[in-house]
């Protein structure tokens, strides 16, 4: 099932008519039945991975918690017993076993992750390496719907269970829940144990406001993938299927095209899920905050799946950078490099080591390992020549705060997003290469009023619908950017404006 699916949307009236009718100690238990059912009308098979990755990240961090425990017990009874060399000693051995815990099990979970989605890609490349058919090691591999979501979940529970963040989970039904949650399976957020946990098992009620507000951020969701998204892609596919057939216009066009595209059906999913928990008076974490109105690449991503990034900042950047080698390395380098360069050395380290894991979340392919190392270059450039634009910007008197300067700050970090995304959207790294020559070597103005570009797959009246579309998205993005809350600013307006606004996007999703 997927979100357009009218199969889905029965799916989910049912669980949320099943909800409200469940006593209020027990509506944890539909969701739990309506995840695993999910599951099950998508593919059994997929459910076998689901029950791995739950019963090992359960069990083992409930015996991380409790060699935990059972170390400050014995310490607790040897604190007038034990010296201080005695006690270190016994600390370090208790640590090593915690770790070794937490070592294996994240090993097993990340393991049938990369097996699952990357095996085939690693094998044709070392066939390719010994000159063997390009097929040779390839297996019929089905990948698990929301395996990446899922796995990244219960991998940041048990690094917080292992750093002692808070209690490990004592109802493995209850745990499986927050690792199955239906509406996030799809396309995420990755939802963090102590905030959605709770949430899930707690005995929500019927609200109306509830109601009303979940529709609406699942109408809003619908609106952006099916009126924008799905129209667009039509055009994204025939710029870039045959971008050697077009020049700069027109591949600027669907560069443009395509980050609107992917903006659209990525947070029109994340709504809709949003919008489905909401409803039933669960608040999942926010995943977009309007990235195209970011100055910087790095606020690009800081508003542009933000729980992945949020995962990435604290359990791989962090470490990295309070690691011990790294700040050795960095005050070692102070001398030769300068105090600013060794000071960003180790964000720079760590930015590269995250976009490269995002950049593999994306897909398993070489051009996805470029999309990541793209960004975490642009980054860390940016950290290490802070300095030197800072010194530029005041001898050309440039006022940043103005706004001239933010639209221009918009306009490049769109340019460089855009450009990233060209090689992970182009069939290989070097189909990206050639499709910005082809837009760099051909002038194509005439395109703007030649009409040619109906002959893309859009009529006349698709392309009046998209400038519409993306026009409300537009305002709407301002309005939020300057702190307006449109669902509750809907809401003190009168009754038949609010359903004028409602039946207006319901039509225009239905058609």
């Amino acid at each position: 099932m997927n979100y357009i699916s009218l199969s889905f949307l029965l799916f989910v009236t049912l669980v949320f008519v099943f909800y409200f009718l469940t006593p209020l100690k027990w509506r944890w238990v539909v969701l739990l039945i309506a995840s695993y059912a999910f599951y099950l009308l998508a593919d059994a098979k997929y459910l076998i991975f689901v029950v791995i990755t739950t019963a090992s990240t359960f069990y083992a961090a409930l015996l991380i918690e409790r060699i935990n425990r059972k170390a400050k017990e014995v310490l607790g009874k040897n604190e007038d017993v034990w010296d201080a060399d005695k006690r270190k000693s016994f600390s370090r051995a208790q640590l090593r076993k915690s770790r070794a815990v937490l070592t294996l099990a994240l090993l097993l979970i990340f393991g049938i992750l990369g097996f699952l989605k990357y095996y085939n890609f690693v094998a044709a490349n070392i066939g390719a390496l010994f000159g063997l058919p390009e097929n040779a090691w390839q297996l019929e591999i089905l990948l698990p719907i929301g395996i990446s979501f899922y796995t990244f979940q219960t991998a940041s529970y048990l690094i917080d269970i292992y750093r002692g963040a808070y209690k490990a989970d004592r109802n493995i039904a209850k745990y499986a829940l927050f690792v199955a949650f239906f509406p996030q399976i799809l396309q995420g957020p990755i939802g963090r144990y102590d905030d959605l946990a709770v949430q899930l098992t707690a005995p929500n009620r019927f609200s109306y406001k509830n109601l009303k507000f979940g529709l609406q951020l699942m109408l809003w969701g619908y609106f952006k993938k099916l009126v924008i998204a799905d129209r667009i892609a039509v055009l994204v596919s025939a710029i870039y299927d045959n971008f050697t057939q077009f020049g700069f216009f027109t591949i600027s066009l669907g560069l443009l095209a395509y980050g609107l595209q992917i903006y659209c059906d990525f947070s029109g999913g994340i709504d809709i899920s949003r919008g489905i928990a909401e409803v039933m008076g669960i608040k999942m974490a926010e995943n977009f905050r309007r990235p195209y109105f970011a100055q910087t690449v790095g606020e690009y991503w800081r508003r542009w799946h933000m729980t992945l990034g949020n995962w990435t900042r604290d359990y791989v950047f962090y470490p990295i950078v309070l690691s011990p080698g790294i700040t050795k390395l960095a005050r070692g380098l102070r001398k030769r490099v300068g105090k600013h360069a060794a000071k960003v050395l180790p964000a720079c380290v760590a930015s590269m080591m995250c976009f490269l894991i995002i950049g593999i979340w994306h897909g398993a392919a070489w051009k996805y390992v470029f999309f990541g190392l793209y960004y975490g270059s642009i980054i860390s450039l940016s950290e290490l020549l802070a300095p030197f634009f800072n010194k530029l910007a005041g001898r050309l008197k440039i006022d940043r705060k103005c706004f001239s300067w933010r639209l221009f700050g918009m306009l490049r970090t769109l340019l460089l997003v855009s450009i990233g995304r060209c090689f992970a959207r182009s069939g290989g790294f070097m189909d990206g290469v050639l499709m910005l020559k082809s837009g760099l070597s051909n002038w194509d103005p005439w395109t703007l009023y030649d009409r040619s570009l109906l002959q893309l797959g859009l009529s006349q009246s698709d392309y009046n619908i998209l400038i519409f579309g993306i026009l409300i998205l537009l305002v709407v993005g301002i309005l939020q950017e300057r702190g307006l809350e449109i669902r509750a600013a809907l809401d003190r307006q009168n009754l038949w404006f609010r359903w004028l606004i409602a039946i207006g996007a319901i039509i225009a999703v239905l058609l």
